[in-house]
Parts: structure tokens; C-alpha cells; sequence
């Protein structure tokens, strides 16, 4: 039986074989080669506790995805990103796939609606083609979670007002509201596993793993797989978020969201359970001059899962600056993230966890089509989980990268 979440998706991949109701329709993508020096510690996404997805050195097709975009009408568009993953096994599948529809504004005031499944534009880093950074080719631990175990299956309406230079009216402002459901299951891995860096994006129909630890093969939470059906409908309620926007020329951009999954965190079924799953996020870009962007974000929230089984808050936030010279670019980035208890009724299933991460990276645009790019990104975290393995709780992790990609 097709799911409702999933509807819109469908709609869409059935616009795709009809191209004659396009006009403007565009195929884009990347495809991404990775020379990788890993440490050897067991990646989450093999049943392990690091929050790299490597551990071991190689060449990794780590992106291949296409983006097919085009409009129906002159207010009706359409866009679907498709992914292909080597990690954890080969397979290809869907990460978006929407309708946006956007009337010609009659004022000052113009609104848009946006449905099927899409990620909440809560962050200035992943503002690329196919929700990728043009900064970084790891995520920040926000974005990285964010691109794990948040997808919008639903509607989002939206009312803006633009500034207006010949009237000298600097500023520009939106506000947003979105209804969904389908994302039932979100802070399982930010649970059992804790923040991570890494560019993965969930598939729409694709589980995620996490470390098979002893304390939830023991009751009360012997029900739960490990991994996580991320996109997963369990209480039939209806989840949504708000947000506002404010722009000031283009010097400065901020962005608030409150988002709140509304699940019931008492339902399980096949092995997951509903996480009660909310959180805040502000995010800020400031542009001095043409060549630096600044960018900052903050992410607060709590999930909660079980009778009380599992009531974990966490944070993270992180500050980047990035230096365009020509076809260079240059960023760097520091991350600082933790997950803490708010409930001891299990204390052998700890999941208290903090770490840092300082990523650099270097990216040139050789032409339109190719680029070269280096990045090291180091890792310290604590992790109160991985004792249950007789592991040191402590543990700190180097990756370096050297990529060649290419975007059609």
C-alpha cells in the first residue's frame, strides 16, 4: 500500500516521463571521486561507533546524484534529486522530490506553497545543487544530522515581503509554516550514536545503522532494531515547523525554525519506535565584503522515546569563514556538539556524548565542469556508550581527502 508522505513523490516521477508538459527542463548533478586517509575505527554506518563514514584508505565514489528540474507551467515547477550510495551497500534512490508552486506576486506581499519531500532551509551551508555545500565537502555536524534523519514529507506554505531599493526599503522578510508526517523515527541515531561529519544523505526508502549495543537488546528497549527506518509513518499524527527569514541587502541573512514532530513516543512496530523529536535552530550569514562569508548556526532540542525510556536533550552549533579569490576558495570550520541525559531510569543505556571537529578545506574550480579540492577534518568525542563495548569512552579521529569532481 503507498504510503501518504509518499504521494507527491510519485506525482512527480510521473511528470518526469511526460517531457512535453516542461519547459526550461534541466538535468544537473555531481559525481564526486575521493582519495581518502581514514583511521581504521569501525564507521557507524558498519555497526561501529566513530562518527566518520570511512575507516579505511582508499578511492570512494562518495557523491553521484542527479537533480532534474523544470517548469509545467509559468507558477507550477518541479524538482527530484536522485542518489546513489556505496555506503553502507550499493543502491540508488530518491533524497527529494517536490512541486512548487508560485503565483506571480500582485504586491508588495507574494506567497508560494512547496509539497512532497524536501529538506526545511534552516542552514546557509547546504545551498548547493542537490542540498550540498558549496563550502565544505563534509557537513557540519548539524547539517550532517539534518541530511541523516530530517526530511520534509508535506506541504509548506510561505509570505514574503522583499526590500525594495528604488524605495530604499533594505530589508526583506518570510515567514513559513510546513505540515508533514513521515519522520517519526528522527533522533533515534543522534541518540544511540550522537552527532557525526560526514556528506551521506538518507534515501528516502533507506534505513540507517547504528551500533548494535547491549543495552537495548535488554528490556524495555529490546524492540528496537539497530538501525533506523528513518522516513517511517508510526502514530498517523502530523508533525510541523515554523520559521522566519530576514534579509538586509545582501550584507546579512538570518533564519529562525522551530521544529516538532508531534509523535507519540509510546508507539513501536517492526522494530521502531516514534521519537518525540523537536528542536530549535538560528542561523546567520554575513557577507562584509564580496569575498568572505561568514556563516554561523545553532541547533537546541530534546527527543524522547519509550515510557521515559530515553529522554536525551542535545546541541551543537558551529562557525565558518569562507575566502573566494578567483577559482579558489578556502574554509574552515569549527563544530562543537553534545547529546546529555534528562532522565536516569536506565543508567546502563547512557548516551551522553560531547565532541569538537575543525575542518579545512581547499576547492578549485578548474572550468564550469571540473573541480580539485583537499580537506582534513579532525574529530574529538566522548562517548559514554562505547563502554558497553570496553572501549575507551574517549576518542579522536583524523580524515584527509583529496577529491575530483565533476558537475554536469
Amino acid at each position: 500500500m503507498i504510503s501518504r508522505h509518499h504521494f507527491c513523490v510519485i506525482v512527480s516521477l510521473m511528470l518526469t516521463y511526460s517531457p512535453s508538459a516542461f519547459s526550461d527542463a534541466k538535468i544537473s548533478g555531481i559525481v564526486q571521486l575521493s582519495a581518502i586517509g581514514a583511521d581504521s575505527e569501525e564507521s557507524f554506518i558498519d555497526g561501529g561507533t566513530g562518527r566518520l563514514l570511512y575507516n579505511d584508505d582508499g578511492i570512494h565514489l562518495s557523491q553521484m546524484f542527479f537533480v532534474f528540474s523544470g517548469d509545467i507551467t509559468d507558477t507550477l515547477s518541479t524538482q527530484i534529486v536522485g542518489n546513489h550510495t556505496q555506503t553502507p551497500e550499493s543502491r540508488t534512490g530518491l533524497t527529494q522530490a517536490f512541486l512548487r508552486y508560485k503565483p506571480i506576486p500582485t504586491s508588495n506581499y507574494h506567497w508560494e506553497a512547496k509539497a512532497g519531500s524536501f529538506y526545511p532551509a534552516l542552514s546557509f551551508e547546504n545551498v548547493d545543487i542537490g542540498w550540498t555545500s558549496p563550502f565544505a565537502y563534509t557537513n557540519s555536524a548539524i547539517n550532517t544530522w539534518i541530511g541523516e534523519e530530517i526530511r520534509i514529507n508535506g506541504l509548506e506554505l510561505s509570505l514574503s515581503r522583499k526590500g525594495n531599493r528604488r524605495n530604499n526599503i533594505p530589508h526583506s522578510f518570510s515567514a513559513l509554516l510546513g505540515v508533514y508526517k513521515g519522520n517519526d523515527p528522527a533522533g533515534t541515531v543522534l541518540a544511540w550514536r550522537g552527532f557525526a561529519l560526514h556528506d551521506k544523505q538518507t534515501q528516502l526508502n533507506e534505513n540507517l545503522p547504528f551500533a548494535n549495543y547491549p543495552s537495548i537488546q535488554t528490556p524495555p528497549l529490546e524492540q528496537q532494531n539497530d538501525y533506523v527506518d528513518v522516513f517511517r509513518e508510526e502514530d498517523d499524527r502530523y508533525g510541523f515547523y515554523v520559521g522566519g527569514h530576514w534579509n538586509y541587502k545582501r550584507k546579512s541573512k538570518l533564519r529562525y525554525y522551530y521544529y516538532d514532530n508531534q509523535a507519540d513516543p509510546l508507539r513501536v512496530s517492526s522494530g521502531q519506535y516514534a521519537w518525540h523529536t523537536k528542536f530549535h535552530s538560528v542561523s546567520w550569514l554575513y557577507r562584509p565584503i564580496k569575498n568572505w562569508r561568514f556563516i554561523s548556526q545553532y541547533l537546541t532540542g530534546t527527543t524522547l522515546m519509550g515510557p521515559n525510556a530515553v529522554y536525551l536533550g542535545y546541541e551543537s552549533y558551529y562557525v565558518l569563514a569562507s575566502y573566494k579569490q578567483k577559482k579558489h576558495r578556502l574554509t574552515t570550520r569549527i563544530d562543537r556538539f553534545g547529546t546529555f541525559n534528562k532522565n536516569d531510569i536506565l543508567p546502563e543505556d547512557d548516551n551522553r556524548s560531547q565532541g569538537t571537529a575543525l575542518t579545512l578545506t581547499w576547492r578549485y574550480a578548474i572550468d564550469k565542469s571540473w573541480q580539485i579540492g583537499a580537506e582534513w577534518t579532525k574529530i574529538e568525542s566522548t562517548q559514554n556508550s562505547r563502554e558497553q563495548f570496553g572501549k575507551d569512552k574517549a576518542l579522536n579521529q583524523e580524515q584527509f581527502m583529496l577529491i575530483l569532481q565533476l558537475r554536469y
